[in-house]
């Protein structure tokens, strides 16, 4: 028969364990606490054989290896990335994203906002809006800021395993949209789009982005450097 140690012990821990939002699972523990020491074992028995102990989900790395990560599918309208040159990441930390998140000059403050295509021509210095056509592309060069942002494969990896993520990058990222401006590509008609993360959702997901809108202060670029 148990202490009252060990039924203590034990009440303590299925007290942490229930979950508010479940009455199932409240009411039941009201129930339990409530009861004279007589029937304490024989119920303590029955809520043992119905409880379930909350899952553990395991904590990835926060440091991966890039070329580990599934190659990104890109949408059927799709017509191809418009950079080449662009000096790729090969490690992912993603306890260093926070910190190394940018953002247009003008995304903060009461400036004007910018469009991303203003963004982009910050970014990649050959880019001129007013001098896209459909069917061009660009080449980076070692200087441009663009080198090291992340782009579609990260940004579906980083959706796809979200709840294994680190919590200080989940809290973080809560709201935001997180652009991966390194995978901007054409569509049928020769318009740019470029991936975001959606964040502002529970299970954020991969949508893509009109550069022809402006951009806000919870709009982020993710890079490694």
């Amino acid at each position: 028969m148990a202490t009252s140690k060990q039924k203590n012990q034990l009440i303590a821990l299925i007290a942490t364990s229930a979950d508010p939002t479940n009455w199932g699972d409240t009411d039941k523990f009201q129930q339990f606490v409530g009861l004279p020491a007589t029937e304490f074992d024989e119920e303590l028995g029955k809520l043992l054989s119905e409880w379930q102990p909350p899952v553990q989900i395991e904590q990835i790395s926060p440091i991966i290896q890039i070329n580990t990560l599934p190659q990104p599918v890109f949408p059927d309208w799709s017509r191809g990335r418009i950079f080449t040159g662009l000096v790729e990441s090969q490690m992912l930390n993603i306890n260093n994203l926070m910190k190394n998140a940018w953002q247009h000059a003008r995304q903060a403050g009461e400036n004007q906002r910018p469009t991303g295509h203003e963004v982009l021509a910050t970014l990649v210095k050959s880019y001129v809006t007013e001098k896209d056509k459909m069917g061009m592309t660009y080449q980076v060069q070692p200087a441009d800021l663009i080198n090291g942002h992340l782009g579609l494969r990260e940004l579906s990896w980083l959706g796809k395993d979200w709840i294994t993520l680190p919590e200080p990058f989940r809290k973080w990222a809560n709201g935001k949209l997180l652009y991966g401006w390194a995978d901007v590509v054409r569509d049928d008609y020769g318009y740019l789009v470029v991936p975001c993360l959606d964040c502002r959702v529970p299970l954020p997901y991969v949508d893509w982005c009109n550069p022809g809108l402006r951009w806000s202060g919870y709009e982020f670029a993710l890079r490694e450097r």
